[in-house]
């Protein structure tokens, strides 16, 4: 599967609403580090078509 260039950032949901889920995900492992520190990914990449709005997909 191929993307055009600036295929994700189209469709990345955008920081106030990622920053949540990293808040909250990462209180879920017990992650008390600075999140500035933190990769924030997705299991299968946005280029290869994972869902950017799913969260089994974090």
């Amino acid at each position: 599967m191929c993307r055009t260039t600036g295929y994700t950032s189209k469709i990345r949901p955008p920081v106030p609403v990622t920053s949540v889920e990293k808040t909250a995900n990462a209180r879920s492992y017990g992650y008390t580090a600075s999140l500035h520190d933190a990769e924030y990914d997705h299991l299968i990449s946005l280029e290869l078509g994972g869902d950017p709005n799913d969260a089994r997909n974090l």
